[in-house]
């Protein structure tokens, strides 16, 4: 059975499919509830053909306001898919913009967290693989 590694980019998955799902359904998606998310993101896993190595979990936290109750939401779904079985959670951060008069915040370092993820992960792969061969050959 080949074992993958899932790589769920947050911010993305929840603007596009959750909001979206809410909107085009005419109703709200709790994106808050873990099980939900957790059994999303297993829906891409082939059963009987793959199974799951590791789900790496990126977000960002604005924890510049910790009274704040979408901070306090986020930093409990954080905490609670972090305790998820196969689950790291990788945090980046955010960071205050003005564009036009509006200020907005921008999701900063999780692009670089996950292609650190990806090239350790086919480091590491590779390392593997190499040993293997060295080994088999010793034989």
């Amino acid at each position: 059975m080949k074992k993958v590694a899932v790589i769920v980019d947050w911010e993305n998955i929840r603007k596009t499919i959750f909001e979206g799902a809410a909107r085009k359904l005419c109703n709200r998606v709790d994106f808050n509830n873990v099980d939900n998310i957790i059994n999303y993101i297993l829906s891409f896993i082939k059963p009987g053909e793959e199974e799951v190595f590791r789900i790496f979990f990126y977000s960002a936290l604005n924890d510049t306001d910790k009274e704040n109750i979408i901070y306090q939401k986020a930093s409990k779904l954080y905490e609670a898919i972090s305790l998820k079985d196969y689950v790291s959670l990788r945090e980046g951060k955010l960071v205050k913009r003005k564009k036009n008069n509006v200020e907005y915040y921008q999701q900063k370092q999780v692009d670089m967290l996950i292609g650190l993820d990806i090239a350790l992960s086919f480091q590491k792969r590779k390392d593997t693989s190499k040993s293997k061969k060295e080994s088999s050959q010793k034989s």
